[in-house]
């Protein structure tokens, strides 16, 4: 059965209900500026998944919250029956609608990977073998694991991700602390804005360091004056990280050996 189209109040859309939807984080002032002046001009994508309930959002949540932002209380839309479209097909249109207009970020390629894993029942070599080429990603075991992984970090890490501030390694690593480590190490990581091979050095020291004195990242880190180096405002960021380095490389080798 087709599609009907009709124009929704936004009351009729469960708009918390995110099971198709895999935006991350989107940049929304052009399209919310579009919708104040014009309204939407392209019908957003729902599906009926039994009779009385509220609408499931399949394709347009960006435009939707553009009307909630907005003021405005409807929507035109493609309203299809659970029947017409399953989960499973709807999940895929959403998938197929982000690649078509836009390039995804590393948390949504990790959402979409884990929900065809575990909502979906896709296997990896399925996975590895279709969606990762669709999603530019190198079809190995390990992208699985670690886009996977990604998706389930608290929002801070993601988001420094996404941001660029993070490399997506950092990231997973800090993920296996406890809440007081993981903002530490959030805070230092961030602050110093380092790439994937410098990261690999300090994230070393940390570990090396940690091992051997038993202890864990927030305080060590504190005890070393890491972070109030990183709070003084007239030190360059390049020298803030040579000076990082030194404290680091120092407490891992105290009397200068390595």
């Amino acid at each position: 059965m087709a599609p009907v189209f009709r124009h929704v109040p936004l009351t009729e859309i469960a708009l918390d209900d995110h099971t198709f939807i895999i935006t991350y984080r989107p940049e929304m002032q052009a399209l919310q500026r579009s919708v104040a002046h014009v309204g939407v001009l392209t019908p957003v994508h729902l599906r009926q998944p039994s009779d009385q309930a509220l609408l499931q959002v399949v394709c347009g949540s960006k435009r939707l919250l553009a009307c909630q932002q907005t003021g405005h209380t409807g929507v035109p839309a493609l309203v299809y029956s659970a029947a017409a479209l399953p989960a499973q097909q709807a999940f895929l249109l959403a998938l197929h609608d982000n690649l078509g207009c836009r390039t995804l970020n590393a948390v949504e390629k990790g959402r979409i990977l884990l929900r065809l894993q575990q909502h979906f029942g896709y296997q990896p070599e399925t996975l590895l073998q279709e969606f990762c080429a669709l999603l530019d990603l190198p079809p190995r075991a390990e992208t699985l694991e670690a886009y996977g992984r990604l998706a389930t970090l608290e929002d801070s890490l993601q988001a420094a991700v996404v941001e660029g501030s993070l490399p997506l390694e950092t990231a997973l690593w800090i993920g296996t602390y406890a809440a007081e480590d993981r903002q530490a190490l959030l805070e230092i990581f961030t602050g110093l804005r380092v790439g994937t091979n410098r990261a690999r050095e300090l994230v070393t020291y940390i570990d090396e360091i940690c091992q051997r004195d038993a202890c864990t990242p927030a305080p060590l880190l504190q005890a070393l004056g890491i972070p109030a180096l990183l709070a003084e405002a007239q030190i360059p960021g390049p020298q803030k990280l040579d000076s990082v380095r030194r404290v680091l490389r120092q407490a891992r080798y105290p009397q200068g050996r390595g």
